[in-house]
């Protein structure tokens, strides 16, 4: 402002226009349009550089948030809109994604890898409330109901990737568009609804149904004969409280599963051995 007025003060109005004076004033326009700050930020922008594809990550993360069942039915130029405040976080294992009561200003979403949610209780012992994986929302009610995070999150897998969404212009791209609003309500709902005749069917099943069955849905590697094998992350406790079953009776499933020659365990790797056996157990065939 202070040099604004100083310039003006220096124009006298009376002069006439010289045409010397014009051409200056025009190419010190030009150079300062060459040289625009909001330009230089622009390039600056992490999001606007580009992959060895020649991706841009708001590119990239447009592509990854269209898998993402919270965003089904969303029109690609809204997903553009979505992404360009949406960032790719990669961790390691044993990285805190964040600490129960912290403020929740971001949405986080779980590509690869596993997060286990767990809260700290009094005497410092931790309690996990749950493992997700993907593509699951990490503790998204918080954001919505303006609250901090109920738990923590830490990766148990060796590595995971999220897309991380800004807060603040998420939920106020919401508050203009009242349809994306209801759609993302409508994936929520199916969603739940999946999820509840899932829990419902396992629990009719036998506990070495329920397991031979978790086995078929988790990641895999391939060993050297080109066998699917699963890693077991986390805790055997986490595992049997999500499939409703005790730490003891999952080890026993995974014992008499070996027996059959459906799996070989070796520490934390279980190889699927006959992957036809195991669906014939768990009850998803046909």
């Amino acid at each position: 402002m202070t040099i604004r007025k100083e310039e003006k003060d220096q124009k006298d109005p009376k002069d006439p226009k010289d045409p010397k004076d014009a051409k200056d004033t025009k190419d010190t326009k030009d150079a300062k349009d060459q040289n625009d700050p909001k330009d230089e930020k622009d390039q600056r922008d992490p999001r606007n550089a580009t992959d060895p594809n020649g991706q841009t990550t708001a590119e990239k993360v447009r592509g990854l948030l269209r898998d993402v069942f919270l965003f089904e039915g969303w029109e690609e130029d809204d997903l553009g809109r979505l992404a360009r405040f949406g960032h790719v976080a990669e961790a390691g294992k044993g990285d805190l994604l964040f600490l129960q009561e912290d403020p929740c200003s971001n949405l986080y979403v779980l590509l690869e890898g596993k997060v286990q949610m767990f809260r700290t209780m009094p005497d410092g012992r931790e309690a996990t409330i749950h493992v997700l994986e993907p593509v699951d929302l990490v503790a998204c009610a918080a954001l919505f109901l303006d609250m901090s995070f109920p738990a923590s999150a830490r990766v148990v897998s060796g590595e995971a990737r999220l897309i991380r969404l800004e807060g603040g212009p998420f939920l106020k791209m919401l508050e203009a568009r009242p349809d994306l609003a209801r759609k993302m309500i409508a994936a929520l709902a199916m969603r739940i609804s999946h999820l509840a005749s899932c829990i419902e069917s396992r629990m009719v099943q036998p506990a070495v149904g329920r397991v031979a069955g978790w086995l078929l849905e988790q990641p895999t590697s391939r060993d050297s004969a080109g066998r699917r094998v699963v890693r077991v992350e986390g805790n055997k406790k986490s595992v049997a409280a999500d499939l409703g079953i005790t730490p003891e009776t999952f080890s026993r499933s995974l014992k008499k599963l070996s027996e059959e020659g459906l799996i070989a365990v070796r520490g934390r790797a279980i190889t699927l051995v006959d992957t036809g056996g195991l669906i014939r157990v768990s009850g998803s065939e046909g």
